[in-house]
């Protein structure tokens, strides 16, 4: 137990220097440090500042577009990792999964993606 203790105040306190060391090391670059976070998968995109309004629409409309139930469960799976254990997590990850796969949405998006078209979900 106290093994286990350790190590999760080791990663605690990374958890909390990672911010303050990785801007000392990389905040004096030209990009900041954009180019190093991409490469680790940290950092998927980088947008001027003028496009990103415009950029977080076209996130919110491809989101919007997707079906309504996945999406609220999405969501949820999210929130609920926060505070389940691992075990419990993959358990209300199978329940929504089944849940989704019984839904009109769930077939729909079987018949669009087979006829090549975009859905048309109704969220049942």
């Amino acid at each position: 137990m106290t093994a286990f203790l350790r190590w999760y105040a080791a990663v605690q306190a990374l958890g909390v220097l990672a911010l303050p060391l990785a801007w000392s090391a990389l905040g004096r670059l030209p990009d900041r440090g954009c180019f190093f976070a991409r490469a680790l998968g940290v950092l998927l995109e980088v947008t001027e500042p003028a496009q990103l309004l415009p950029r977080a629409r076209e996130i919110a409309a491809q989101i919007a577009a997707k079906p309504p139930l996945a999406v609220r469960y999405a969501k949820r799976t999210l929130r609920l990792a926060q505070r389940q254990g691992l075990a419990e997590h993959l358990e209300s990850c199978a329940s929504f999964q089944a849940a989704l796969q019984k839904s009109e949405d769930h077939q729909e998006a079987l018949a669009a993606f087979f006829e090549k078209r975009a859905g048309r979900f109704k969220g049942r």
